[in-house]
């Protein structure tokens, strides 16, 4: 396990609000996109009682092909999921997550500085955005798979 970036009672907490995520895989038939392949990432919440109202679904969206169009929308769940534990992360201990500092300078950082943008490009590989949970302590494990739908639950290491 690598240093901790969250305690123990904070994994277990944002891993039980993370709730369910579903990855569904289907076509476009957007005017424009006919015939595209799409994939969607869409988590339900868990209410924070058994009384409440479900809170409303995120979804996060990509289409194309020619790249790991999964990890695409898992690096845009994980960056509004955890934006401060990425901000802790060595860009040199995982592929696939960038620190833009802002126009100007030449070079990337490879820890966050103020006013740096966070680029998670899960296009790179599934695998490397789990890379990445896992530097945060997290694990995201497949509950039920189909041919075009899969299940994940978010567990805390």
């Amino acid at each position: 396990m690598p240093e901790t970036i969250y305690t123990t009672s904070q994994r277990y907490d944002l891993a039980i609000s993370a709730g369910l995520v579903v990855i569904t895989r289907g076509i476009s038939r957007a005017k424009d996109h006919w015939g595209e392949a799409v994939v969607t990432l869409t988590q339900y919440p868990a209410p924070p009682d058994t009384r409440a109202i479900r809170p409303p679904a995120r979804q996060y969206r990509c289409r194309g092909g020619n790249y790991d169009m999964r990890g695409k929308v898992v690096g845009y769940w994980i960056g509004d999921q955890f934006p401060d534990g990425i901000k802790k992360l060595d860009c040199r201990r995982v592929s696939g997550l960038v620190f833009l500092p802002p126009c100007g300078v030449p070079e990337r950082h490879v820890l966050y500085h103020d006013g740096d943008q966070v680029l998670l490009d899960g296009g790179c590989g599934y695998s490397c955005m789990q890379g990445i949970l896992w530097e945060l302590g997290f694990d995201l494990v497949c509950i039920h798979a189909s041919h075009n739908r899969e299940d994940y639950e978010l567990r805390a290491l």
